[in-house]
């Protein structure tokens, strides 16, 4: 008669070769297989959800959107809106309606070396949800300035040619 064997997830002594049980490994490859797919799990949630959401007319919005910086004093927000996927990649678009001294609407241009073109449907390009307050106007009635060097790129400045309101929208995906 054979004695009968008992599989323990508690590793077993040596048997009278040195050799350890079989069944031992196999619990420690599940030990570490599982602690694997917890640390693999818990990545992936992490790099899914840090920060992603959609904010309306938040205080940091502004910051959200260019890196950090801090909303100048003489820039008035009246509308915001930043958006960010929950995707490992980066995902992100937002707008902006605001006013501002035409001194930081000159330098900003000539920071981001942009060119003005006359706003048409085929050069304003097509967001996720653009909000109802921005540009409600019909295009013409608004100059507009996009990247000289990528004109592919969606980052748009555009002005009110009224009122001199600012609008301001960037969409990366």
């Amino acid at each position: 008669m054979t004695p009968k064997t008992t599989f323990t997830f508690y590793p077993q002594r040596a048997n009278k070769t040195g050799k350890k049980a079989r069944h031992e490994w196999r619990a420690r490859w599940r030990f570490i297989f599982a602690c694997a797919c917890i640390v693999t799990g818990s990545f992936h949630m992490a790099s899914c959800s840090g920060g992603s959401g959609s904010w309306d007319d938040d205080v940091k919005n502004w910051s959200r959107a260019f890196d950090g910086r801090q909303q100048p004093p003489d820039v008035k927000v009246t509308h915001s809106r930043y958006w960010k996927s929950p995707h490992f990649t980066y995902e992100a678009e937002y707008f902006f309606e605001f006013t501002a001294p035409k001194e930081f609407l000159d330098a900003w241009i000539a920071g981001q070396n942009l060119v003005p073109r006359q706003p048409t449907k085929e050069n304003t390009p097509q967001y996720f949800e653009k909000p109802d307050w921005f540009t409600p106007r019909a295009l013409g009635d608004y100059e507009m300035w996009l990247p000289e060097d990528d004109p592919h790129d969606k980052f748009r400045i555009y002005r009110d040619r009224t009122t001199g309101t600012l609008f301001v929208t960037d969409c990366s995906t």
